[in-house]
């Protein structure tokens, strides 16, 4: 939450993202994991697929403002 100065001026939004899914481990599984280290990248088995494994980000819903 912050303050919203009164007037009829823009008003900007910064939103600040993680790099996870830019240099994340992009075919570990699961998808959420606790921590992410050197050993997400080194996975086998079970806990590695092909497809890319991406997680929600960005600004997910509209903002709102009271």
């Amino acid at each position: 939450e912050a303050p919203v100065p009164p007037g009829d001026g823009d008003l900007w939004l910064d939103v600040v993202l993680t790099r996870r899914n830019t240099f994340g481990p992009l075919h570990g599984l699961p998808a959420k994991t606790f921590t992410v280290s050197p050993g997400n990248f080194l996975t086998s088995g079970p806990a590695w697929t092909y497809d890319y494994v991406l997680l929600p980000a960005g600004l997910l819903d509209p903002p709102l403002f009271r």
